[in-house]
């Protein structure tokens, strides 16, 4: 079973776990997630526009996109919390 511990960042309290992952079963979760997550853009897509052409063009596009926002967005917070640990 994972340690757990609380964590307080910038007035959150996050729980920091310590997944003892090995580097295979994280790439395997990795890669089973980005597919996942591109069927289920294709399915949302799919179902808004009716047309198989358009869904499989945004499903492709929409995981691609969001990677890099996810980037942005974790590099964010990382910034927020390491200015909240110097003040």
């Amino acid at each position: 079973m994972p340690a757990e511990r609380l964590l307080w960042i910038d007035g959150f309290v996050m729980a920091d776990c310590m997944h003892s992952f090995s580097a295979d079963l994280l790439s395997m979760k990795t890669g089973s997630y980005a597919v996942m997550h591109l069927l289920v853009a294709i399915a949302v897509a799919y179902a808004l526009t009716l047309d198989w052409r358009q869904a499989i063009a945004i499903g492709l596009i929409e995981p691609f996109v969001q990677t890099f926002a996810f980037a942005a967005h974790d590099r964010y917070w990382r910034r927020r919390a390491a200015k909240s640990k110097s003040a």
